[in-house]
C-alpha cells in the first residue's frame, strides 16, 4: 500500500490517494527509472547540480527583466518619434514582440509622460493577439479605450476591456489585426475631424 498524495479539501477533511499492490510496484518501478534517468544526465551530486541550475535560471531571469526593461525605454523613445498627429491628438500604433507586462508597462509610460497622445500595441504570438490601448487623461474625452478595445476585440475574436484611459484585450485571430488597425484608423480620423 502507497500514498500517493494527501491535500486539504475542506476544514478537517483530507483526501488521501494511494494505490495498492500490483499498481503501488508499477508505480515505484517507474519512479526508480525516472530517477536513474536523471541520475544520468547530472554529473555529480543531483541536489547540489539542481539548486546550481535553480540558481543560474534565476540569475538569467533576473538578466533578462534588465535587458527587457532597456529595450522598452528605447521603444518608447522609438515610437514618440514617429507618432502621427490627427486634429489636437498625437497617435502611436505599433506591432511590438514584447510580454504582455512589458507592453503595458510601456503603455503607461508613455501616456503618463506625454498629452494629448493614444497609444494602440499589438503583440502576435503563437496565434494569440493582445491588444492594449492607451490615452491620456487630456485625451479620454475623444477616445474612450474601455469602449474601443471592446468594440475592436471582435476583429481579433477576442474579448477585454477596461478604464477610460487603458484598455486591454485578448483574441485567436490573428488575421484579424489589418481589419483591427483600420478601424482604429477610421475611427481616430472621425473623432479628429
Amino acid at each position: 500500500f502507497l500514498i500517493k498524495s494527501e491535500s486539504g479539501i475542506s476544514s478537517g477533511i483530507r483526501r488521501i490517494e494511494a494505490l495498492s499492490g500490483e499498481s503501488a510496484i508499477e508505480y515505484l518501478l517507474e519512479k526508480s527509472n525516472k530517477l536513474d534517468r536523471i541520475l544520468n544526465e547530472v554529473k555529480g551530486d543531483p541536489i547540489v547540480k539542481i539548486k546550481s541550475l535553480k540558481e543560474e535560471v534565476s540569475q538569467l531571469e533576473k538578466k533578462l527583466t534588465i535587458l527587457n526593461r532597456k529595450e522598452v525605454s528605447n521603444l518608447k523613445q522609438e515610437f514618440l518619434s514617429a507618432t502621427k498627429q490627427y486634429g489636437n491628438i498625437r497617435v502611436i500604433t505599433k506591432i511590438v514582440d514584447l510580454e504582455s507586462a512589458y507592453i503595458k508597462d510601456l503603455v503607461f509610460q508613455i501616456k503618463e509622460n506625454n498629452s494629448s497622445i493614444v497609444i494602440l500595441l499589438i503583440s502576435v504570438k503563437n496565434d494569440k493577439v493582445q491588444m492594449h490601448l492607451g490615452v491620456s487623461d487630456d485625451s479620454i474625452s475623444i477616445v474612450d479605450a474601455g469602449k474601443w478595445v471592446k468594440e475592436l476585440s471582435h476583429y481579433i475574436k477576442g474579448g477585454g476591456g477596461g478604464q477610460p484611459s487603458y484598455a486591454s484585450s485578448g483574441g485567436k485571430d490573428p488575421e484579424g489585426v489589418n481589419d483591427l488597425l483600420d478601424k482604429f484608423y477610421k475611427k481616430i480620423e472621425k473623432c479628429a475631424s
